[in-house]
């Protein structure tokens, strides 16, 4: 478990902030299980888009 101590060298942020000097958006990660729409390619005149679950992330995608 990671303790609260370690991270007061950085004065309590996320590795990233610290590198990019920016706040991190955490709007953009879904919850587990939230409807959801995904990309289709059918045909030009055709739905572009279904709807389903989130069940999780790609292999080789960081979270988005």
């Amino acid at each position: 478990m990671l303790s609260l101590e370690s991270s007061i060298a950085i004065d309590v942020k996320t590795p990233i902030e610290v590198w990019s000097n920016k706040l991190v958006d955490y709007s953009l990660l879904k919850v587990f299980g939230c409807p959801t729409y995904y990309h289709v390619i059918e045909g030009k005149l055709e739905p572009r888009a279904d709807k389903g679950f989130f069940m999780d992330y790609e292999d080789g995608v960081k979270g988005f």
